[in-house]
């Protein structure tokens, strides 16, 4: 799940996959686009690759003279896993979802080879990799899921490079969620939020690392109002305000539970003019500033699991949250995540595990 993140298979002998090739592979999404395979080429001309268009697999290949391109008629971002093999024999192409042929054709032209191809890359390429205009720009992203079952002719198939590689999920069955990985990211939501006297956030949380910012929205000065969640470096879950008259921090320990555990554990965070209250699990802690102003004049999205690198009121001490967040509410009303207009940025995806 990293900005770049793939896994690379050399071609060997070279020539060997010419006129004739076969591979196999696994994935899961809850994504619209993403690259499954990319048989790097020596030029434009002659090209073989596998991505998701709007959620179809789409399967493509060019021998030099004519291009081939056969597109499931089903979606398949469902958020499990879906087995894929594709068949290449000289101009014939064949695509195979699930064990089931969906659709077989042939290329247009003459020739028969596909020349010069030295790498196969899996769920993304190196950003010096060679990318056909057959896929469109927009589709030319990394796989924000899974991958497993490499194969090529019905045989195993070992990686020589792996680049921002993580262990993947069984599958993404909770759809409502958004998963955070371990070189961080953000989801932000609401082009600008005010805080205002009162506010309130409910969330459920599973972390992977005992630290990391959970929720942060502030205004626009350096010096400028906030309200933040984060896992702070003891794993205690730490909230914090600014209404203009200074920090002021609530920090809930779990007794007896470590933040980390692979459960879900629910927090709510609860401004109240100067008062701060923060529960966890049904655990709760409150204090109050002691400045003379109750609102926080916030201007910023809403930023979930992260905060963005060039944000110029990014905390000094900022950690990237890495696990996952679902069941958001804010001001009592259910916020999605995984909608269109939430924005998201670095090692992010839609869905978690169970």
């Amino acid at each position: 799940m990293a900005p770049e993140s793939y896994l690379g298979f050399s071609i060997l002998p070279k020539g060997s996959l010419n006129q004739k090739s076969e591979f196999e592979f696994s994935f899961y999404t809850l994504e619209q686009s993403g690259i499954l395979l990319l048989a790097n080429p020596g030029t434009k001309y002659d090209y073989e690759a596998v991505f998701l268009n709007d959620g179809k697999i789409v399967y493509v290949f060019n021998a030099g003279t004519g291009s081939l391109t056969i597109t499931t008629p089903k979606t398949y971002n469902d958020g499990k896993w879906h087995l894929v093999r594709i068949v290449r024999a000289k101009t014939d192409g064949f695509l195979y979802v699930e064990d089931q042929l969906i659709t077989q054709s042939k290329a247009g032209g003459t020739a028969s080879t596909v020349n010069n191809l030295s790498m196969v890359y899996f769920g993304g390429y190196p950003a010096d990799a060679l990318v056909s205009d057959k896929i469109p720009k927009s589709k030319q992203v990394g796989l924000k899921g899974g991958m497993r079952g490499f194969k090529s002719f019905s045989t195993a198939i070992i990686p020589f490079e792996e680049v921002g590689i993580t262990k993947a999920y069984d599958g993404l069955s909770l759809k409502e969620g958004v998963s955070f990985g371990k070189n961080g990211g953000y989801a932000a939501k609401e082009k600008s939020f005010k805080v205002g006297l009162n506010f309130k956030i409910a969330l459920d949380v599973r972390a992977a690392n005992k630290s990391g910012y959970i929720f942060f929205v502030s205004g626009t000065s350096v010096a400028s109002d906030f309200v933040s969640l984060q896992i702070n470096a003891d794993g205690d879950i730490e909230a914090s305000c600014n209404n203009g008259g200074g920090k002021f921090t609530v920090t809930v320990k779990l007794p007896t539970t470590n933040i980390c555990d692979g459960d879900f554990h629910s927090i709510l965070l609860v401004k109240n003019g100067k008062d701060l209250t923060l529960t966890i699990d049904g655990t709760s802690a409150t204090t109050t500033s002691k400045g003379s102003s109750s609102s926080a004049e916030t201007t910023s999205p809403l930023y979930f699991g992260g905060i963005p690198e060039d944000f110029p009121q990014r905390p000094t001490d900022y950690t990237p949250f890495s696990g996952c967040l679902t069941t958001v509410y804010v001001a009592d009303k259910a916020v999605d995540l995984t909608s269109s207009d939430v924005v998201f940025g670095g090692s992010t995806m839609r869905g978690c595990a169970e």
